[in-house]
């Protein structure tokens, strides 16, 4: 129970810290597992990285480098977790973890503003 409590607090954070960041992500608030998901298709950053990788495998691949390299915060793009024919259905979403101590999910928050 006090594992399911900290996480919940966990992620609710991680929620206020990507409601607040400079990204205009659509969110799905999880009501289990450690991921909270982001829809990044409304994105205006989105097509600005896309630019910026060369040979990119999908939207979500390229955006998810772009954030480790601009922002030191690391996301996980959805697409891979389809199959090779179908990754375009998950190539606008990207998962980020929140089984994380509070103090680096915060400052993961402070970084998505940079």
């Amino acid at each position: 129970k006090d594992y399911a409590e900290k996480l919940t607090k966990h992620r609710n954070i991680l929620l206020q810290e990507l409601i607040d960041c400079k990204y205009d992500f659509d969110l799905w608030i999880p009501k289990g597992g450690y991921f909270v998901i982001a829809d990044i298709q409304g994105s205006s950053h989105v097509k600005v990285f896309e630019r910026r990788i060369r040979n990119p495998r999908t939207k979500d691949y390229a955006f998810c480098i772009q954030l480790a390299y601009e922002n030191g915060v690391v996301a996980i793009p959805c697409s891979p977790f389809y199959s090779k024919e179908d990754a375009h259905l998950g190539e606008r979403y990207i998962r980020f973890a929140f089984c994380k101590d509070e103090e680096m999910i915060r400052e993961a928050g402070k970084r998505l503003n940079k």
